[in-house]
């Protein structure tokens, strides 16, 4: 199931921000942790206590997962909140583990950007593509609720991809005919970055995301292969 497959990239982008470490080492280590002692003596400090130094000397031996946690953005509060999404997306991925391997996604005819890709939205401005589907794979309410299907010309049956705005703090799903490779692609800072990519000096897939879609890597490194026009111009062209 293509869902379960991708869940352990699409994991990165929910655990906390500014983390630096992947989310396979954040995972191994709150196993470690759940090995040593009960997740309630981690919550219990973050929730209630007047500081999060009980916490912090709690994850002493767990740097990943310390990061992850404490570098969240906000006050104690958020932090437990980090900690409680790394424990559900924990349980999630050891369930889809262990039954199934990641799906692989092999480029389709027709796809004109890869993950590392640094494109202009039409809208929004600059961003990086950490994912994409062959078509929309959002429910049809999405459609209406987002209030696109008048700004669309070519609908659903066109490759989406899962973006980071610079302007955002979130991943965006957007549309192929909205986006536009950038001939000088600057890397750009973004809190969810370190989840997808290898380095910070440059949007370089992370393992994790190389093995999801193992075309991409070599396409976004090789501009002289590449396409910059849109979708739109390529057909009205």
């Amino acid at each position: 199931m293509a869902a379960a497959g991708n869940q352990l990239v699409k994991a990165n982008s929910l655990v906390g921000q500014d983390a630096p470490s992947s989310f396979t080492e954040i995972c191994l280590e709150w196993e470690q942790l759940l090995q040593a002692r009960p997740v309630s003596s981690l919550l219990r400090p973050l929730f209630f206590a007047q500081s999060g130094d009980q916490a912090r000397l709690l994850l002493a031996g767990y740097p990943a997962l310390s990061s992850a946690i404490f570098q969240a953005v906000g006050d104690r509060i958020d932090q437990a909140l980090a900690a409680l999404r790394i424990s559900s997306l924990f349980d999630a991925v050891v369930a889809h583990t262990a039954s199934e391997a990641p799906a692989r996604k092999r480029r389709p005819e027709g796809l004109l950007f890869a993950c590392g890709d640094v494109c202009l939205h039409r809208f929004f401005g600059r961003c990086v593509v950490v994912g994409w589907d062959e078509t929309c794979q959002r429910a049809g309410a999405w459609d209406l609720g987002q209030g696109l299907r008048e700004v669309r010309r070519f609908g659903r049956a066109q490759p989406f991809y899962t973006v980071l705005l610079e302007r955002d703090q979130v991943a965006r799903y957007c549309s192929q005919e909205n986006l536009a490779l950038l001939t000088e692609a600057k890397v750009f800072a973004h809190p969810q970055a370190a989840f997808y990519f290898a380095s910070a000096r440059g949007f370089v897939p992370s393992e994790a995301l190389t093995f999801v879609y193992p075309d991409d890597r070599d396409l976004s490194a090789a501009p002289e292969r590449r396409d910059y026009r849109t979708l739109r111009e390529a057909l009205d062209g």
